[in-house]
Order: structure tokens, then C-alpha cells, then sequence
């Protein structure tokens, strides 16, 4: 049997110190502590990161193969991030039809429905109903959708041209489009609910990170002077995305329309310097021992820290006791998940 091709695209570490941290502010933030209003952003860190890796393996395909296999694309979002997703809701479902009654636990199978088949972003949207347990679903779900899109709209550009700067001005139409389409419905007085969870509205975070893997397709080597200046930058950016957490709040109109542009635009820095620069100061901050390991059980911390969150909210827990006992237990679930299930069906994963 021949042997499988490795991957295409290296592991960074510092991208998973980088995980690390946005999902310790949005746990900070879900737990409704006042200390960190806008840690909401670690979502939009991680849709800059999905994008760029996305679409950095499928240029890296296209150039060895001249073809994207759809079909293995698929399969292989499908087995890393289905098992986890599953493993979660049959937890919450059995705990709900044990411990809950029967209105309740039907309610809570109702949000498990709309997570199963990555629709929660739409019931949040258009006010469907509430989704109190399992609302975080709702951006596993906009990335769930766009990995649906993106690589068929990026084989039908690779059709026409393999030059990165033409497939990079295709995804900057697409962000400019997003965001004066958003700024639009801002204006016209469109629900927050519809504008935080739209597809449509907030796809443009993703796509930032699928321009910048366009852009740094051929790139070369950053030259020493630049590298200098590039890795103060990061470190800016990386301070002022600190900052909007302690600030920001998802209910202000002008996120929509400089606030997530601008998250998105430093955070493609942040992503370029940690993987494209050789000098980089931030890759020393996000590469700490703890962060990294946080940032390889992300996906697990964020399934189960808000169902445990709410419920012990439900429970009437503080928030300090919410943050702390809650992530604690959550940090437990997220590393049973990644060590018994999540590594298991990515050893499955055809490269």
C-alpha cells in the first residue's frame, strides 16, 4: 500500500497559544464576569485562524494535485469536528431527558437538533427560539457553512486562475461586500441578534483569513528590517485586541461596522507574524507551555463550557464560582474529549 502524504501545512504551535487565549476570554465572557465585556472576540480570532488554515491546505492540494479533492475535504472536516460535537450533545440530551422535565428536556433536545445540523445560527438570528444551553453553537455553525461554500467557490475561481494576488482579490470583494452589507443592515436598524449571527453578516472574519493565505501563498522570506517592524506591530495588535476585550460589547452598533473589521484585520497580522516571521516577538508569548496545551483542547473548552456554565447559572452560582469551578469542569470534559475521541477519529483523517 502506498504510504499516505503528509500534511501540507506545518503545525504552529503559537497558533494554538493563540487559541489559547481566545478561548480563555470567551469563557471569561460567558461566564458573565464584568471584568471582560468583550472577550466575545476570541470567536472572531478563532474564524481569522480557521480561514487561513482552511485555505492555506487547499491552495497547498490544488498547486500539488491541481485539483481539490471535495469529497476528502469533507471528510476530514467531518471526522475532526463531528465526534466531539456528537459526544457533547448525546451528554447534554441524556442528562436533559434525566434530570429535566419532560417540557424542558424537550426544549433542550430542540437546541440540540438545531447544533446537530448547525443551524443555531439562523434560530438565533431570526428569533426561532431561545437556545439558552447550547447557544454557542451558533458560530460551529457559520464555519460548518462555510466550509460547505468556500472550497467550491475557490475551485471555481482556481478554474479561471492559480495566480494568489487574482484569488486574493476575489476574497477581499467578498470581505468588502460582507462588511457594506452589514453596515447596511446596521444602519437600517436590523436586530443584533441578526447582525451577530448571520451568516451573511459575519462570514467576512473567515474570508480575512483566507485573503491572507492568498496573499503569503509566494511569499518570500521577510526581509530583517521588515521582520522588526512586522513583530512590534503584532505585539501592538495583540495589546489592542486585549484591550477591546475589556471594552468592547457585542451590542454596540459600531462593531458592525469598524469594530469586528478591525479584530479581524489585526488578528490576520497577529496570524502572519506568528507564522511568517522568523523574528517574531509574539511567538514567544503564545508558545508558553499551558497556552499551547489550551489551545489544542479549544474546540472541547468551548463545547462544554457553556451548557456547564448555564446550568450551574440556572443552579444560581456566582460568577466567580461559574468561572472557576465551571471551567474547571469543563477543562475535565474537554480533555476526556480530546484524549478518548477527538485524537482517535483525526488518526482516521486521509491527508
Amino acid at each position: 500500500m502506498q504510504a499516505p502524504t503528509a500534511p501540507a501545512l506545518p503545525h504552529y504551535p503559537a497558533l494554538d497559544g493563540l487559541r489559547g487565549i481566545a478561548v480563555l476570554m470567551v469563557m471569561a465572557f460567558h461566564s458573565q464576569t464584568p471584568l471582560l465585556p468583550g472577550g466575545f472576540i476570541g470567536v472572531d480570532v478563532f474564524f481569522v485562524i480557521s480561514g487561513y488554515l482552511i485555505t492555506t491546505l487547499l491552495l497547498a492540494e490544488h498547486a500539488r494535485k491541481q485539483r481539490i479533492d471535495i469529497r476528502r475535504f469533507y471528510v476530514r472536516r467531518l471526522l475532526r469536528l463531528a465526534p466531539a460535537l456528537l459526544l457533547m450533545l448525546l451528554v447534554f440530551g441524556l442528562c436533559s431527558l434525566f434530570l429535566l422535565p419532560a417540557p424542558q428536556a424537550m426544549q433542550n433536545l430542540r437546541e440540540a437538533l438545531a447544533a446537530l445540523f448547525y443551524v443555531s445560527n439562523w434560530v438565533r438570528a431570526w428569533g426561532f427560539f431561545e437556545m439558552p444551553y447550547l447557544g454557542h453553537t451558533w458560530s460551529l455553525a457559520i464555519e460548518e457553512q462555510f466550509y460547505l461554500l468556500w472550497p467550491l467557490l475557490l475551485l471555481l475561481v482556481l478554474r479561471h486562475t492559480t495566480q494568489p494576488r487574482h484569488i486574493a482579490l476575489f476574497a477581499l470583494g467578498l470581505v468588502l461586500w460582507v462588511i457594506g452589507y452589514r453596515t447596511h443592515l446596521a444602519w437600517d436598524a436590523a436586530s443584533i441578534e441578526r447582525l451577530y449571527n448571520g451568516l451573511d453578516t459575519r462570514i467576512d472574519e473567515i474570508l480575512v483569513g483566507c485573503l491572507l493565505a492568498a496573499l503569503v501563498r509566494n511569499l518570500a522570506p521577510v526581509p530583517a528590517k521588515a521582520s522588526q517592524a512586522t513583530a512590534w506591530l503584532a505585539l501592538l495588535c495583540f495589546a489592542a485586541l486585549c484591550g477591546m476585550a475589556f471594552l468592547a460589547r457585542w451590542t454596540d452598533r459600531w462593531m458592525y461596522t469598524v469594530g469586528f473589521p478591525l479584530i479581524s484585520g489585526m488578528t490576520a497580522w497577529m496570524v502572519f507574524d506568528l507564522c511568517h516571521n522568523r523574528r517574531s516577538v509574539l511567538r514567544h508569548l503564545m508558545t508558553v507551555g499551558p497556552l499551547v496545551q489550551i489551545g489544542r483542547i479549544s474546540y472541547g473548552l468551548y463545547l462544554w463550557h457553556y451548557p456547564i456554565y448555564f446550568s450551574m447559572y440556572k443552579l444560581q452560582y456566582g460568577y466567580w464560582a461559574i468561572l472557576c469551578l465551571g471551567s474547571a469542569l469543563a477543562l475535565v470534559c474537554a480533555m476526556a474529549s480530546y484524549r478518548f475521541v477527538e485524537t482517535r477519529f483525526l488518526a482516521l483523517k486521509p491527508y
